[in-house]
């Protein structure tokens, strides 16, 4: 059975917010952002399993990556929703924010 495709509210500003940091530097790039986002969504409501089970970070999430972005979704019975959509410029900054060295820097090479 074939699902709708559906992005919460969050998810819609994340991909206008990625959208717009593609549009900035290359309109082509964000248009082949937005065709890639297209296509995984027809595929994910033909085969709403196709992507990775994130249970490690919620039960009943998965993910699926495009480029350089990661859509996380859940499948319900009709439906495939589209929770969020990160890039991987703000997982990197996320994480780097919460490591006791900064990134590049390898533990005891801290400068002062």
């Amino acid at each position: 059975m074939k699902r709708a495709v559906a992005r919460s509210s969050q998810a819609q500003r994340d991909f206008d917010e990625i959208l717009d940091y593609f549009l900035a530097p290359s309109e082509r790039a964000a248009r082949k952002f937005a065709l890639g986002v297209t296509r995984i969504c027809k595929l994910l409501a033909a085969h709403p399993h196709l992507g990775r089970s994130r249970d490690e970070l919620r039960p009943g999430l998965r993910s699926v990556v495009i480029g350089d972005c990661i859509l996380f979704y859940r499948v319900t019975e009709r439906t495939i929703k589209i929770v969020r959509s990160v890039t991987a410029l703000a997982i990197s900054a996320r994480l780097s924010n919460s490591l006791p060295f900064p990134v590049g820097v390898p533990p005891g090479r801290q400068t002062a």
